[in-house]
């Protein structure tokens, strides 16, 4: 049975899954790898700055 999402239940744990894998996977690694000090703002293109 394929998931359903007028499921209020689904929709939680969806909800929770993508807040959680935000502010614990995707803005740890950009506040890390992300972070232009020489000219302050995010570098958009991390490809460029690890070769």
């Amino acid at each position: 049975m394929s998931p359903n999402l007028t499921d209020p239940a689904y929709r939680d744990s969806l909800r929770t899954l993508y807040r959680d894998t935000l502010l614990y996977d995707v803005m740890p690694f950009w506040l890390k790898h992300g972070m232009d000090r020489e000219f302050d703002g995010i570098i958009a293109s991390l490809q460029d700055r690890w070769g």
